[in-house]
């Protein structure tokens, strides 16, 4: 006689053989990023939906909530230590929305694809927005902390934006290069930007900054080498590098930087005269 078994014992059964077997297809075990410490604690991540082999970190705070007494200053380095499960992307940061456009021969799904890339999409905003996100694909140079390491700014006219939008999802750049990606939530419109006499000044690009100081600190736990850090950006996130490139000269952290399109002198310089 046949022993009858659960329906559950034959789904754990079935989905520890297909997480088996997607392990064994990769060219070095998931198992060291799925946990991994930090200056945070313990973060938890989970195998990406399209790439089993890409381990992906969303939402993971790198510095104080910026509200109450923190309002319109300098980002803070987190503080916690506590296990966090970095499933789902943070808030975005509080922003404008993308105005309707209706230009002749504009197709249908034309509006709809910008509200996807300037943020706009019914994602949920919040002061409480200083998060990124990592994807790293287990390969041998992981598991030795030697991948190089992108680290991407959006755009947005420094009044939109946001990291949660298909535009800017890193696990198929991740998967396809041996290379960590990351991609960072920074203040934007007034929070970011305030320009108020008495406050701290360029706010969003401090965070810009905090977060490649995290990046620094905490990369070789996803499989990054802190010496191999590139920057790049897209139109306002563009200009965030080219001025990266000004403001430390003595202290880049970086290895390498690009923009695309975006940069800090875009138009003619007006004649002095």
């Amino acid at each position: 006689m046949y022993a009858q078994a659960s329906l559950a014992t034959v789904t754990w059964l079935a989905l520890n053989l297909v997480a088996a077997t997607a392990d064994t297809q990769c060219e070095a075990s998931t198992s060291k990023l799925l946990k991994v410490e930090t200056t945070n604690g313990l973060i938890e991540g989970h195998l990406a939906d399209d790439a089993p082999c890409v381990v992906e970190y969303l939402g993971i705070p790198y510095a104080k909530p910026p509200v109450g007494d923190l309002r319109f200053t300098s980002p803070q380095p987190y503080e916690g230590h506590q296990i966090y499960e970095a499933k789902s992307f943070g808030y975005d940061c509080p922003h404008s929305t993308f105005p309707y456009i209706d230009y002749p021969g504009f197709f249908d799904d034309a509006n709809r694809i910008i509200d996807y890339f300037a943020a706009s999409a019914n994602t949920t905003q919040s002061e409480d927005c200083l998060t990124l996100n990592i994807w790293s694909k287990a390969t041998s140079r992981s598991n030795l902390a030697q991948k190089p390491v992108l680290v991407f700014f959006y755009g947005g006219n420094f009044t939109f934006g946001n990291t949660n939008t298909p535009f800017f999802y890193g696990v198929n750049f991740a998967n396809a290069e041996d290379l960590v990606v990351v991609t960072v939530n920074y203040r934007t419109n007034i929070f970011g930007f305030p320009g108020a006499d008495g406050l701290d000044t360029n706010l969003g690009m401090r965070d810009q900054r905090l977060a490649v100081e995290w990046v620094r600190d905490n990369i070789a736990a996803f499989g990054g080498d802190h010496s191999k850090i590139a920057i790049s950006g897209q139109s306002a996130g563009g200009v965030s590098v080219d001025y990266w490139t000004y403001a430390y000269r003595d202290d880049p952290i970086i290895s390498a930087a690009t923009t695309h399109p975006g940069y800090v002198y875009r138009l003619p310089l007006p004649d002095p005269s």
